[in-house]
């Protein structure tokens, strides 16, 4: 029986002929969620509860040479402006209101909310929780973070912290306490010591550059207003600007700043404070 053929030439499979998909083992690709699209006749969306209507930035289609992206190439944008909020969240007998106002910058989680195409341009529903600061500039270091968030700018060039990147996971908390209580020359003393045992393992195979655990030592920029306690009230966080720390190493959103190189997450992601 001939197959069945469309006008351009191309051929059509039949059923006999398609390949089945083996039901025995999950298939794993790219996952693609196209966005709601809100009909013309709605001239409004009202977000309910803690949530809010986010006006995303415009994607970049082309990259700074000039080269036009495919589609599944174009990162999702994290920024945009706040256009509606809900009314707020009920915690016992008291709500508490949106703390973003409407006409803010917002800087969001990467995979935060759904997506709605609303009057011709691409919006997202989110929880307030999703929020994670408001940024009134183009520089990540001007961001002030919200709820228990921390901004953080990595340290790369700190020549007391450089060595102490070398400690292997298994160390970092042996090595934090070290910084913490030992002087400067046994510090110093200490630090060698861990660079020359790491370079190999306990069985004595050596260890590339690429396979020795880095631990990440960064400065706090700015501090978020503190979480919601049960009552409404927000507990403010121990941790103040200026202070050094280290966080784990998987942890929060990464950003590239005009001064360097940005991490905003959780304060429970934060694993110490060092001092000297």
């Amino acid at each position: 029986m001939a197959k069945p053929a469309l006008a351009d030439g191309l051929r059509i499979p039949t059923s006999s002929s398609a390949r089945p998909v083996p039901t025995g083992r999950r298939l794993r690709g790219l996952v693609v969620r196209a966005a709601t699209v809100v009909s013309p006749k709605y001239t409004s969306v009202k977000p309910l509860g803690d949530r809010v209507l986010v006006k995303t930035k415009t994607t970049e289609d082309k990259t700074a040479g000039g080269i036009l992206l495919p589609t599944t190439a174009q990162s999702r944008p994290q920024a945009g402006e706040v256009v509606a909020v809900g009314e707020g969240r009920s915690l016992g007998s008291n709500i508490v209101e949106i703390s973003v106002p409407v006409g803010a910058k917002v800087i969001y989680s990467k995979y935060a909310g759904t997506e709605l195409e609303f009057n011709d341009t691409t919006h997202l529903i989110m929880k307030e929780d999703d929020i994670i600061g408001i940024l009134d500039t183009d520089d990540v270091k001007d961001l002030k973070p919200l709820s228990d968030r921390i901004l953080i700018k990595n340290v790369y060039s700190d020549p007391f912290l450089v060595p102490y990147y070398n400690c292997t996971l298994n160390l970092h908390r042996l090595c934090y306490w070290q910084i913490i209580f030992m002087d400067y020359a046994s510090r110093l003393e200490y630090r060698t010591m861990v660079a020359e045992s790491e370079e190999e393992t306990a069985g004595g195979l050596l260890l590339t550059q690429a396979s020795k655990e880095k631990p990440s030592v960064g400065t706090v920029v700015a501090v978020g207003p503190g979480p919601l306690g049960d009552d409404g009230s927000r507990t403010p966080l121990s941790i103040t600007p200026g202070s050094s720390v280290l966080y784990s190493k998987y942890a929060g959103s990464e950003f590239k700043g005009s001064e360097g190189e940005y991490i905003v997450l959780r304060s429970s992601d934060v694993i110490a404070v060092l001092s000297s």
